[in-house]
């Protein structure tokens, strides 16, 4: 079997402390990416959204 090691390339922060079920629209969170990635948003800002995975 093949090893996969996942390192992070960012992290994503907020002031979200519980977990919740309802009204988790309202937060707004920051996601600070390493500085050697950043390279890899040009062109984001014409997109709508963007996905996130962890």
């Amino acid at each position: 079997m093949e090893e996969w090691i996942m390192r992070p390339i960012g992290y994503v922060r907020n002031a979200v402390r519980e977990k919740k079920d309802v009204a988790w629209g309202e937060d707004v969170s920051e996601i600070e990416l390493c500085e050697a990635y950043a390279s890899g948003l040009t062109g984001l800002e014409h997109f709508s959204h963007a996905i996130i995975l962890f």
